[in-house]
């Protein structure tokens, strides 16, 4: 009997982008787990998952042989459903019949399935069961790192032999377990990280003067090979942020939560598979009061530290030009207006003189 554990990272990196709010990025996690062959009954099945801190649970989904199980909705499981699911604060805690709504706070997780969906496991003992569980992500970890392990109990049999007296599997609610019980599962993690922006007067090099009131919005970069434009930041986007109001000249703004470039689904990439890396757009979509909008398109990239394991982070900055360039456009009478008016006669002279050339030929052929 084994467990297998994989992440699928939503919203971010996939086709099925189910969540758009700032910092409500998708995980689904899926464990596949085999059925005890033999003719014996299994007795029970229970499949646990403690979910990070991090994470809200939102759902499940067990299928086995193309079967779709249907959860129980009552403690005293009928015969006409397959499993029944419980969610506890933590390990040691008395869990509750889930309702169908989403729970915070990362809970402990515990599907037990009923006598109707162990006949129907045992009946499809040559495959295996996957369950998937539907989470939210709704804070980042101070590391930027979201790990997760599962654990599952394969029949009566292991527990009898492998469990405690103390402990019934199948009641979470009355005999919670204290420790993480049954076979574990591998380690996947979920990796995000910050962007942080500096906005600065073109001619400064360090915050000069106040930017606040900047906002920006990043969106994923559908083309990531090629750089961002116009067709690129439509839509809604990932992340949006404002610089804010400070006591004193700051003018950054850290937009938290982006998932890194390099690392997803549990699989790290390298800068030969260029196709595989997310890439992000940042755009300005207001500029700060006395200056025009920054029109560019920037694209960047969150990559995971090579040789630490703590949060990543990629600094941009951004200039804005003053409004009327500063008032630096030269002043009526100057050299600079003279300059330009020098400039318009020459083109104004040569226009007349290519009008005179060419209807002096256009006389001559007619003639």
């Amino acid at each position: 009997d084994s467990i297998t554990k994989s992440v699928e990272d939503k919203g971010t990196v996939t086709t099925d982008p189910t969540t758009t709010a700032a910092s409500d990025h998708q995980i689904d996690y899926t464990l596949e787990t085999t059925v005890t062959d033999g003719t014996a009954p299994l007795g029970m099945y229970v499949l646990y998952d403690n979910l990070d801190p991090s994470l809200t649970f939102t759902g499940t989904k067990l299928t086995i042989n193309s079967i779709d199980l249907v959860r129980c909705t009552a403690v005293n499981t009928p015969t006409n459903c397959d499993y029944t699911v419980y969610t506890a604060s933590d390990w040691g805690q008395n869990a509750t019949l889930w309702n169908g709504a989403a729970v915070t706070g990362g809970p402990v997780v515990t599907i037990v399935l009923s006598d109707h969906g162990l006949g129907v496991l045992e009946a499809n003992r040559s495959v295996n069961l996957f369950t998937t569980l539907n989470t939210t992500v709704n804070k980042e970890d101070a590391d930027g790192i979201v790990p997760n392990t599962s654990s599952f109990i394969p029949n009566e049999q292991w527990w009898n032999q492998n469990g405690t007296t103390t402990v019934n599997p199948e009641t979470p609610t009355t005999t919670p377990p204290t420790t993480p019980p049954g076979i574990p599962s591998n380690e996947v993690k979920t990796k995000y990280g910050d962007l942080v922006i500096t906005k600065l007067d073109p001619k400064a090099t360090t915050p000069a003067a106040d930017m606040a009131g900047a906002e920006f919005a990043v969106y994923i970069d559908p083309t990531p090979t090629t750089g961002c434009t116009a067709d690129d930041v439509i839509g809604t986007p990932v992340k949006t942020g404002v610089i804010p109001t400070t006591t004193g000249v700051d003018n950054t703004l850290t937009i938290k939560g982006l998932q890194t470039s390099d690392f997803y689904n549990n699989t790290q990439y390298t800068a030969e598979q260029s196709d595989m890396f997310i890439k992000y757009c940042l755009v300005e979509t207001k500029a700060p009061e006395g200056y025009n909008l920054n029109a560019e398109a920037i694209q960047f990239t969150i990559l995971v530290p090579a040789t630490v394991t703590n949060l990543a982070s990629t600094a941009l900055t951004v200039y804005n030009e003053l409004k009327n360039l500063g008032n630096n456009l030269p002043l009526t009478g100057g050299a600079g207006v003279a300059a330009f008016s020098t400039l318009g006669l020459l083109l104004v002279g040569g226009g007349m003189a290519y009008y005179v050339v060419t209807s002096r030929r256009r006389r001559e052929q007619d003639i």
